[in-house]
């Protein structure tokens, strides 16, 4: 059911980041940058759709970077794909990290 959900993303997620006063250069990477993120998106749905996790677990679970995960969990609650279930884990360094679920 996710995984059919993700067909109705945002436009905007999909269109490429550059602004208008960029070089032609940033607007050629940013559509080659368009479906790794849509990638990205996924894996991180098929991993919440398994059960909620903190970021660190996601971008264990999926293999994606720390970073990777934040950009991407911001795209899907905004378009209210994910959200955070109001638990927290504590990391590593025993920071409380939030818990996301999939919507």
């Amino acid at each position: 059911v996710l995984m059919h959900q993700l067909s109705f993303f945002d436009p905007a997620l999909r269109a490429a980041h550059a602004r208008r006063t960029d070089p032609e250069t940033s607007h050629a990477a940013a559509a080659l940058a368009a479906p790794i993120a849509d990638r990205h998106r996924r894996l991180i749905l098929g991993a919440l759709a398994r059960r909620p996790m903190s970021s660190t677990e996601i971008a264990r679970f999926t293999g994606l970077s720390m970073v990777q995960v934040a950009r991407r969990m911001h795209e899907l609650v905004e378009v209210e794909l994910a959200h955070d279930t109001g638990a927290r884990r504590p990391t590593e360094s025993g920071r409380a990290s939030i818990v996301w679920g999939a919507a």
